[in-house]
């Protein structure tokens, strides 16, 4: 009898050595497909970002031509002389705009319409009333904020009638609570006419 007993334990330790011997290989297995499955993940995310890497390239190149023959049709050498007084008037427009403290910056609105009309001014400006311009203007004081016009560069096509038209490009740095002030540029397409002495249209071109 007592044969039998250990007879019975052995097949039931051999059993579960069976058991064991194929968990271990069914482990193996699946851990082999993990790593198969990281590694074709891996090789597919190089793939994905070198294909993204290549189609940002492509993009700013495309950009880069679009500027390049944007350019190329303005140019600074066909400013004559109706093309000079459009820019002197639209230097006055984003100066009174642009040009800013805490003590004129309520009556932006009012100086740009000595070069534009209301609606070109508000579109440019932004909504807003006077109120609030005053409210901001406070603000901006308190905190000593300052907007200054540090260059701009005008590139027009020649211009035989009284409507010029051109890019305008306009460099500004503000300041807070002075600071060394932070720098941004902006192009505009704009549309000048000599005979109503007022800016027609202001569209911002993209710089990127």
């Amino acid at each position: 009898m007592a044969g039998n007993k250990y007879i019975a334990q052995i097949k039931a330790m051999e059993h579960k050595q069976h058991r064991l011997f194929y968990l271990v290989i069914i482990l193996t297995v699946m851990l082999v497909g993990v790593v198969g499955f990281c590694s074709w993940r891996v090789v597919t995310v190089k793939r994905q970002n070198k294909a993204l890497i290549t189609e940002v390239k492509q993009q700013k190149k495309y950009i880069a031509e679009i500027k390049a023959n944007r350019v190329a049709k303005y140019s600074s050498s066909a400013i004559n002389h109706r093309a000079e007084i459009a820019k002197k008037q639209v230097d006055g427009f984003f100066y009174a705009v642009n040009d800013w403290s805490g003590d004129n910056y309520a009556s932006r609105y009012k100086r740009a319409q000595k070069y534009a009309n209301a609606e070109i001014a508000r579109k440019y400006i932004g909504g807003g009333s006077q109120k609030d311009a005053q409210e901001q203007a406070q603000n901006f004081k308190a905190n000593k904020m300052t907007s200054k016009v540090i260059s701009t560069a005008w590139f027009t096509e020649q211009a035989d009638s009284n409507v010029v038209t051109g890019l305008y490009l306009m460099k500004t740095r503000t300041k807070v609570d002075g600071d060394k002030g932070t720098y941004s540029e902006q192009l505009f397409m704009i549309t000048y006419d000599l005979t109503k002495k007022a800016v027609e249209s202001i569209e911002p071109v993209s710089l990127d």
